[in-house]
């Protein structure tokens, strides 16, 4: 009997641009059924707990792909993972040589804050990051603030640079690394090793007391795939990659077909009833 379920945000409970009605009457039926949810998602704590409280979920939140799992209704740290200093300043040598921007997330402890180090690299990312966000700030140098082990960075630029810089960071080691690309915009993030949406899920699963075969779990990328391959009641959308759904359980409908509700209404007793 699944007692816990992890959803994915973004091309998995919402696409475009909203949540459907559908989805969030599945999820109210799933908590109404005694089951708890919480969020899984690549998104920061100021990103993602509107989406929190449109649900109802009062369940800490896992955030930054399983950096940080945070309980937003006491305001306080469950559990962060940091990448060391070290190693971030390594690799943020590396990428100057090869020109590329970044962001760094600050060390959880110390709050919210996020630093670039180009402008024309907030400029890029405005798509992601509000104007109106007074949590960001331009500095020089982002090696500079990584005394404070920091929780994640960001690092894109020209295509062919990225890919060199993928190549150099995994020599480099000491850290999870994932690449993005897109037709405007390649992209690395690295994380501590031990940062993975499954190891959030663990945390939260371990603090409700909830045993992992009792869990499902809901994504469409590659960040969810351990969380998809760890789980029992791991479900893959059908927009996600090949390798995802080959590591995951179950397969179902894309977002836009509300493919979310329908493993809830699949899985969880009550929910199909109850819509």
């Amino acid at each position: 009997m699944i007692r816990l379920v992890a959803l994915d945000v973004d091309g998995t409970i919402r696409c475009g641009g909203r949540i459907s009605e559908r989805v969030r009457r599945a999820v109210a039926a799933t908590r109404r059924a005694g089951v708890k949810v919480t969020l899984a998602t690549g998104r920061r704590l100021s990103a993602a707990v509107g989406f929190a409280r449109e649900l109802g979920i009062d369940v800490p939140l896992i955030l930054h792909d399983g950096a940080l799992v945070y309980d937003h209704v006491r305001e306080e740290i469950v559990r962060a993972t940091h990448l060391p200093g070290e190693v971030a300043r390594h690799l943020l040598r590396r990428s100057r040589e090869l020109g590329l921007a970044g962001f760094l997330h600050e060390n959880a402890h110390c709050g919210q804050r996020v630093y670039y180090d180009a402008e024309w690299a907030r400029e890029a990312f405005d798509l992601f990051y509000s104007r109106s966000d007074d949590n960001f700030a331009l500095v020089k140098d982002l090696s500079a603030l990584c005394d404070l082990d920091p929780l994640r960075l960001i690092m894109f630029g020209d295509p062919a640079a990225v890919e060199e810089m993928y190549r150099l960071a995994a020599e480099i080691g000491g850290h999870r690394m994932l690449r993005w690309r897109d037709l405007h915009l390649h992209t690395l993030e690295f994380f501590a090793p031990d940062a993975t949406k499954a190891e959030g899920v663990r945390t939260v699963a371990d603090l409700l007391g909830v045993p992992y075969e009792a869990v499902m779990t809901i994504g469409d990328q590659q960040n969810d795939l351990e969380m998809l391959r760890d789980f029992p009641y791991g479900v893959a959308m059908e927009t996600a990659p090949e390798e995802v759904k080959r590591q995951a359980r179950y397969v179902t409908a894309p977002c836009e077909q509300d493919g979310a509700a329908l493993a809830l209404e699949r899985f969880i007793d009550g929910v199909r009833e109850a819509l």
